[in-house]
């Protein structure tokens, strides 16, 4: 039996939507121990699944087990015989350096990988490659053929049950809902759509029959206590982001900014409508939902800037009306109601 380490530690979403990839590395190694280094936050994704041991690292801390030290002391002593970098950040650039791996892949040309796509992953316009299919090219380099195209985690009974009795004390049955994520991250608010947009498709929602669920982290509670006054049921940061992928599995649909929230939604498989405005919907859209990518092509976006300068007006999002968005909801015929 051999040991083989895979490193995916941020962010929330890029840690969903790499899954598959993770996924294809443990049975391709099937009967090796496999094992996940990644943050706290994400290790419950993974805490119930049968073939992957998870490592925490917490880049804050400067001793200990979980530093980046401790980190590093621990993959030397373990000897594993092949190591798959899908962060591919200077610190698993170090963690790769130092660990005396019989093998190494990961996802940038140059002395740290042995094995490595052809170039690495860039925001420049001539290299339009989704962030999914690039994770792919890692898999390549290292003989893996392609993930497949679908994303599942294993939620405990505890968790199951906590996202049950939430349903049931809203009166939330299945399909009668639909999840919204209006914030982001703090430190990128280019990405949020106006408030006052959210709270009119909200109220539009609800006046067709579903009912709004506001969804998130502890960043996003501010925003969307302001929006449950109006309509709709708060449920940001009640639970993990395992819970939050429970949650969508029974939702009709889901409408987010370009966040963690939206990969979770994608991977419970249901329709995920999503507002791409400074980053590109078309390198970062979560997997199968190209076609719900919500933008307003302008001069100067995709501009990945974490706040929009005054001069631009926000255009790429504010640009993009409440009734556009209910009507691409609405010709997908996720608005009508469930036959019985």
């Amino acid at each position: 039996m051999g040991k083989v380490l895979v490193i995916k530690m941020s962010a929330l979403g890029d840690v969903v939507r790499t899954t598959p990839h993770i996924e294809a590395v443990a049975r391709h190694h099937e009967g090796d121990s496999v094992f996940l280094l990644t943050e706290r936050l994400h290790a419950g994704l993974f805490a119930q699944h049968p073939k992957i041991s998870t490592k925490i690292i917490d880049r804050s801390r400067l001793f200990g087990p979980e530093s980046k030290r401790g980190v590093s002391a621990w993959i030397g002593a373990e000897s594993f015989d092949a190591i798959y970098d899908f962060q591919g950040n200077r610190t698993s650039r170090d963690l790769v350096k130092r660990s005396g791996a019989r093998l190494t892949v990961g996802p940038h040309p140059g002395s740290v990988y042995m094995r490595h796509p052809p170039r690495g992953y860039s925001y420049t316009d001539d290299f339009l490659v989704n962030f999914i299919d690039f994770m792919d090219h890692i898999l390549a380099a290292g003989g893996i053929g392609p993930a497949e195209p679908l994303t599942f985690f294993h939620v405990s009974e505890a968790e199951a049950r906590a996202v049950k009795e939430f349903r049931k004390e809203k009166g939330l049955s299945e399909g009668s809902y639909a999840l919204i994520h209006a914030g982001s991250a703090a430190d990128f608010p280019s990405k949020r759509w106006p408030l006052e947009s959210f709270r009119a498709l909200s109220g539009k929602i609800e006046a067709a029959g579903l009912r709004a669920v506001f969804m998130g982290g502890p960043d996003d509670r501010e925003i969307s206590a302001e929006l449950a006054k109006s309509a709709g049921i708060d449920a940001t940061a009640l639970f993990p982001p395992i819970g939050v992928y429970e949650l969508a599995k029974t939702a009709r649909f889901a409408v987010t900014a370009d966040s963690g929230p939206m990969y979770l939604s994608a991977a419970a498989g249901i329709p995920v409508f999503a507002f791409f405005g400074p980053t590109s919907g078309i390198r970062a859209h979560a997997q199968g939902q190209a076609g719900r990518v919500l933008g307003n092509p302008v001069p100067c976006g995709p501009c990945f800037r974490k706040r929009c300068p005054k001069k631009f007006g926000h255009a790429c999002l504010d640009g993009i009306s409440p009734e556009a968005v209910f009507a691409k909801i609405k010709s997908e015929g996720l608005l009508q109601a469930k036959s019985v």
